[in-house]
Formats: C-alpha cells, sequence, structure tokens
C-alpha cells in the first residue's frame, strides 16, 4: 500500500466573544495493491511436486497435501481512493459549541460518496453538559471481498439431510447432495457486484459532575446500516435453501470424481440493519489516609438490535433472544465495574466483568428413562442461559523509577461458562464465541522502562 497525506489547520478569525472559527483541510489518496500467488503445488498444477511434473489432466487435478482437497487459486487487484476533507469548529456562546466535518472520497472499484457530521456541546452548568451529534458515512468492501478465488475453507458445522428444495438445486447445478446427516464442503470468494455499505449515527448524551470527584455519563446511540455486509448463515441456508439461489455451489470429490452441491458463504448484501443503546458511565475517587480509591462502573444497554438477511426481507431479532436465522444473540446488559487502590508503589485493581442472560437457540433432544438410556422421545427446548459473571484482580508494584513488576488472574474464581446447547463453533455445552473456556489464568509480567 502506498499513502500520502496533506493536512492544514488555522483560525480562520475571532467571533465577538472573543472565541476562534478554528478551521482544518486535507488531502489524501492511496493506492492499494493485492496479489495472491500460491505455489504450483498449492494449486494442485502438479503431478510430481518433487520433480515438477505439470498434472497430466490440466490445471487443480494434480497432487494435494494430504486431507487438503482446497486447491489454492491465484488473483491480484488493486485500488486507488482520492479524498478531500474539512472540518470546522465554532463556539458562538460561552455554554455553545459547533463543530461540522464533510470528506468526499473517490474509488476507482466501487465509485465516490460524500458524507458528513455535525455535533453540538451545550453547558448549561459547570457541572452539567449536553452532546449530540449526526452523521453519515461509507464502508467500501476490502479488495479481497470483491476479488478474492472462489475456494474450499473446509466444511459445515453442522450436518444435514437433502430436503427437496436443495436436491432440486443440486439438480440444477449438475451435482447431487450428500448422503443424510453429513456436513458439507463450504466455499467462500470475491464477490464484484458487492456494494459499499452506507449508515447514519446519531447520538444525544449527557454529563453530570456531583463534584470533582464523581461524575456520571449518560449516551444514547443509534445506528442504521443499509446494504450491509455479511454471510447466510449455514443453518439458515439449510433451512430454507430455495430463499437464498446464490448460496450454492458445486465441488467434486478428486477421489470419486462426484460432484455434490456445496455451500457459498461469499459475502453479500444482506440488506438494513439497525442498532440502538444506552451507554453508561458512572466514576468516582476518594482519598484515603492510606492511598487513592476510584471506582468505574462501564455499561451498555441494548434497545435495538435487528437485521435483514436479503434485500427487503424480513427483520429477525436477536437482544437476549438466540436467532437461528442470524445464528448469534445480543446481549441485553454488557459491563464492567473496576475499583483501583493506589498507595505508595503499589496499585491493585478488581474488575467485575457481567454478561445478562439470554434465551438459547432451540435444539431438539432425546429422551432417556430412569436408567440413563434413550426411550426414543424427542422434544424441542430452549435453555435461559444464565447471567455470568468474572472477576479480575490484576496488582502492580513500582520497584523503581524504571522496574515495574505485575502479577494477577483472570476470572480469579474460576468461574465455568453457562451452559449452551449451541453446536455453531464445532461443540456444545458452552457458546465459545461469548465466554473464554480457559477457567482461571494466572499472569506475570516484569517491565522495564529506559
Amino acid at each position: 500500500m502506498q499513502t500520502a497525506e496533506l493536512r492544514a489547520s488555522t483560525d480562520l478569525f475571532d467571533l465577538p466573544n472573543g472565541k476562534p472559527v478554528m478551521f482544518a483541510a486535507g488531502l489524501s489518496h492511496y493506492r492499494e495493491k493485492f496479489q495472491s500467488k500460491p505455489s504450483q503445488f498449492a494449486q494442485a498444477n502438479l503431478d510430481d511436486p518433487v520433480a515438477g511434473t505439470p498434472a497430466a489432466g490440466g490445471p487443480g487435478t494434480g497432487d494435494q497435501r494430504f486431507g487438503d482437497a482446497a486447491a489454492s487459486i491465484p488473483y491480484g487487484a488493486d485500488r486507488n481512493v482520492t479524498g478531500v476533507f474539512t472540518e470546522i469548529n465554532v463556539q458562538p456562546l460561552e455554554w455553545l459549541e459547533l463543530s461540522g466535518a464533510g470528506r468526499y472520497d473517490d474509488y476507482s472499484d466501487v465509485g465516490s460518496t460524500t458524507n458528513y457530521k455535525v455535533s453540538f456541546r451545550v453547558t448549561p452548568a459547570q457541572q452539567f453538559l449536553i452532546r449530540g451529534s449526526y452523521g453519515t458515512g461509507f464502508h467500501a468492501p476490502t479488495v479481497p471481498q470483491l476479488n478474492a478465488s472462489l475456494q474450499n475453507y473446509g466444511v459445515t458445522a453442522n450436518p444435514y439431510d437433502c430436503t427437496p428444495d436443495l436436491a432440486a438445486i443440486a439438480s440444477s447445478l449438475g451435482a447431487i447432495c450428500r448422503p443424510p446427516q453429513t456436513q458439507y464442503d463450504v466455499f467462500a470468494g470475491g464477490n464484484p457486484d458487492l456494494t459499499p455499505e452506507e449508515s447514519e449515527q446519531a447520538m444525544l448524551g449527557m454529563v453530570f459532575e456531583f463534584s470533582r470527584e464523581a461524575s456520571v455519563g449518560l449516551d444514547y446511540w443509534w445506528v442504521g446500516i443499509k446494504d450491509a455486509f455479511g454471510q447466510i448463515e449455514e443453518t439458515e441456508a439449510f433451512a430454507n435453501p430455495a430463499t437464498y439461489p446464490d448460496a450454492w455451489t458445486t465441488f467434486t470429490d478428486i477421489g470419486t470424481g462426484t460432484t455434490y452441491i456445496a455451500y457459498n458463504q461469499t459475502n453479500i448484501n444482506t440488506g438494513k440493519e439497525y442498532y440502538s443503546g444506552i451507554d453508561l458511565n458512572a466514576d468516582a475517587s476518594w482519598q484515603l489516609p492510606f492511598g487513592k480509591l476510584r471506582t468505574q462502573l462501564v455499561a451498555t444497554y441494548m434497545i435495538t438490535d435487528k437485521e435483514q438477511l436479503t434485500k427487503d426481507g424480513p427483520y429477525y431479532r436477536n437482544i437476549a433472544n438466540y436467532s437461528t436465522p442470524l445464528d448469534e444473540v445480543t446481549f441485553r446488559w454488557v459491563g464492567r465495574l473496576l475499583t483501583t487502590l493506589d498507595h505508595g508503589p503499589f496499585s491493585h485493581t478488581i474488575t467485575m466483568n457481567y454478561k445478562s442472560s439470554y434465551l438459547d437457540v432451540e435444539t431438539t433432544v432425546d429422551g432417556i428413562d430412569a436408567n440413563g438410556d434413550f426411550n426414543g422421545e424427542v422434544a424441542d427446548v430452549r435453555l435461559e442461559v444464565d447471567d455470568y459473571f468474572t472477576l479480575d484482580w490484576q496488582s502492580s508494584w513500582q520497584i523503581t523509577d524504571w522496574v515495574r513488576l505485575t502479577v494477577g488472574a483472570l476470572n480469579l474464581f474460576n468461574e465455568d461458562p453457562p451452559l449452551s446447547l449451541t453446536a455453531s463453533n464445532f461443540q456444545i455445552g458452552y457458546d465459545a464465541r461469548y465466554y473464554d473456556p480457559r477457567g482461571r489464568v494466572l499472569f506475570g509480567q516484569v517491565s522495564f522502562k529506559f
């Protein structure tokens, strides 16, 4: 990547109240070049990798590493981006500050865009601040997201049966289904039709200082995204294959020559997404006879999380309620409380981490009798995944001006992750995306400053 940027800033003039009008502007340009150059062996182009003998059957038909049926396909692409940006800040009144910013970007491969942000800060009293902002955004897909070659990335997390809809799609692709309850091959690559994400963001909040040692802040935020990037979750794709006709490709077994239908997890524009919540930040400090005690609470309360999987399709919601189509959950509450005691050369911090409970994924389970044997009964269940608290500890000793010793523990009381029946991570018992299975982790560090 090659980049160049020019920035300039100045005070344009003073307002009648003596406050300057501050102005900044700039230009930027960068060139991004991406190339993937796997070896001839990695491309499966050789019958004899040692001798370098070309594959008699042509590219992609040669020898491959044991257990690796994913030939790497070379590709290359580049991008040029030129941008112009400006920002202005004024304080027309002692209690009011206004700012605005704008930016124009021109991408050689996905077009141009103009975005802006406006914000304000109001201080009706010395201890009270009201703030807010509104802006637009633009997120271009990466060069690989647009241009990468379609390539095999293993198999699905779960086994699936061949439904009539899946069999019909397989036939249309000149392929067949896998046997019942079998994992399917997964492919992914670039999507040249992927369009940039466009977004709007807004925030309104306040900060109140009870004293110089204590304050609390609340911020409501909202984000809306159009043409969001995403992938169709495999459980949703296999449950409704006809709804997602572009989510399928083929895989040819090099051992048997049989062509099977495969799952294509390439990024697409899934539609719109909306998120909103409230961020809470409270802190206080006390000067004690033996040191200084500080505490801070940082938490987020989620109000909205709704997402589409297809343009103009239905919205799926997942706050405190595991969504099978989205294959994920959003916690209603996430937060941490930090308390630090500083005394002399020592500092001790205790951190309490919290994630709220949620309704788990619906799972079909087998019944057992009093002897622990399967009794032939089945039931669909949804567990209530418990709240999760962990406690971290860290202590440090400033031995000298240039030597510092730090020790501590993550998950001090060795709390197990709460029970979940999701199988999205090739395992069951807890959701490894949201919880750390390592239990208590002890650590130590010696720092030297010269």
